[in-house]
């Protein structure tokens, strides 16, 4: 039983509670293991504790799920833009410690952190310290399961602007913009019926895992292959059993123990063949194809298409005002490259550097 929760103060009330006991105090399955997809706080552990003794039920495991397969995100909307506010609250900072600090709980890792300093990486990093230092407090040697120590690099999103914001023509990506995948599941929009398709990098859908990262047209080459091999092996099933007749039972267990497989790649299959056309057909409406080229060329074009660019947005009377910032945070960056390839500077002129940054 998974309990995605985003907010589970609220969202696990009383009405899911009262569910699920019913669930597990009916034997309704076999054996109940609890995963909530975001920290449960000491109070509704309570409160589960004392509901499962009450109604008399059999929980084997409860566990605290916040890390998604490799990529993760935070779920943080509008993060960047509440960091950069002057007027901006500690909370933010703390919320990303926080998430930053699920992670490496679930992960059982104590890291070595390392941010610049200044400015929003080093308040988070300051936090995460923190909230680590009193963690390993709470616990004694034996029981704390966060012995590795890997490095943990923290940087302010300023550091590399473009990342951010540029649109990638590979499959993950164009999933995640196109078709908003959160917790590793996604909703093809106009579909007949409303179905929710997951995607992992378990053994559950190792096509996700092979090739998400693969452009787009190398993605449609490969459902391709892998349907012309499920026709193959479906056939080579069919050929066995003709076979039968001739007492050879080997070729009927064979092909019987390789049914289950061959349904389980071909809904693999029937979901990226959705997915792939979906993304086709947005590709075409939209140009994407063409957009992300455009997009290339004003990454590497340097001043000259860039200013060709601002001309265009002012003359289609455009709101300037996000490309002006992204272009103050970049003079910034160069004159940061700039002062550091001139002179090593020290510690403090780092300090004073970052002040200069942010004030600005």
């Amino acid at each position: 039983m998974c309990i995605p929760d985003a907010e589970p103060e609220r969202n696990f009330g009383s009405k899911r509670r009262r569910g699920m006991f019913q669930d597990v105090s009916s034997s309704l399955y076999d054996t109940f293991h609890l995963n909530f997809s975001s920290s449960i706080p000491r109070p509704l552990l309570k409160n589960l504790a004392s509901g499962t003794l009450h109604h008399s039920c059999s929980i084997e495991s409860v566990h605290d799920q916040h890390l998604e397969d490799n990529l993760f995100s935070l779920s943080q909307h509008s993060v960047y833009a509440q960091l950069n506010d002057p007027s901006a609250t500690g909370g933010d900072v703390e919320e990303i410690a926080d998430g930053l600090f699920h992670v490496l709980e679930t992960l059982g890792v104590v890291p070595v952190i390392r941010c610049p300093v200044g400015g929003a990486a080093e308040m988070v990093a300051v936090s995460l310290d923190t909230k680590l230092r009193h963690h390993l407090r709470l616990l004694s040697k034996n029981n704390n399961l966060m012995t590795t120590r890997p490095l943990l690099c923290i940087f302010d999103r300023n550091f590399d602007l473009a990342v951010g914001i540029q649109h990638d023509f590979r499959c993950r990506p164009l999933v995640h913009d196109l078709l908003g995948l959160k917790l590793n599941g996604l909703v093809i929009p106009g579909a007949q019926k409303k179905k929710i398709l997951f995607l992992d990098t378990s053994s559950s859908d190792p096509f996700w895992s092979s090739n998400a990262s693969l452009e787009f047209p190398q993605v449609a080459s490969e459902i391709e292959a892998h349907l012309n091999k499920y026709k193959e092996d479906v056939e080579e099933v069919s050929r066995s059993t003709d076979l039968v007749g001739g007492g050879n039972t080997k070729h009927l267990m064979d092909a019987v123990n390789s049914l289950p497989e061959l349904t389980d790649r071909k809904q693999v299959i029937d979901k990226h063949t959705n997915i792939a056309t979906f993304l086709l057909g947005q590709i075409k409406e939209r140009s994407l194809d063409v957009y992300t080229t455009k997009e290339k060329a004003m990454m590497m074009g340097g001043a000259r298409i860039n200013l060709t660019v601002e001309l265009a947005l002012r003359e289609a009377e455009a709101d300037t005002s996000a490309f002006q910032y992204l272009k103050k945070i970049k003079s910034l960056n160069v004159s940061l490259a700039a002062s550091s390839s001139a002179n090593s500077a020290s510690r403090s002129n780092i300090v004073d550097w970052a002040g200069m940054l942010y004030d600005q």
